[in-house]
């Protein structure tokens, strides 16, 4: 949805892939980060005190609202809208920054 299927070039009428506008490297690059984040969450999940996982939680809560910011900047700036996924993508993201700015604050406590 964030591309279309087909992508007209300026003054011709042929069109072209809109597959040809997504950087595959790019969206490798961003899934091994994801997958990377993911497996120090399962660690932190693993640690038997808060203690052992402060730093995570901290990475987990600048992510989380790194990528929400992200998101609202894409939809006040992009000249096309938002697709449905993206709003999705942003209240989970927003959901996840609240959990983690939650866990960051009993940690801190503790």
């Amino acid at each position: 949805g964030w591309v279309p299927e087909s992508v007209p070039i300026p003054n011709s009428q042929l069109t072209v892939p809109g597959t040809i506008f997504v950087d595959p490297l790019i969206t490798r690059l961003l899934g091994a980060a994801l997958l990377a984040l993911a497996f120090s969450s399962y660690l932190g999940w693993r640690a038997s005190s808060l203690s052992q996982v402060a730093l995570i939680v901290q990475v987990e809560l600048v992510y989380c609202a790194l990528g929400s910011l992200a998101f609202i900047a894409a939809y006040f700036l992009l000249e096309r809208p938002m697709p449905v996924i993206g709003y999705a993508f942003l209240f989970i993201l927003l959901a996840f920054t609240a959990a983690w700015a939650w866990a960051y604050r009993v940690a801190a406590r503790a």
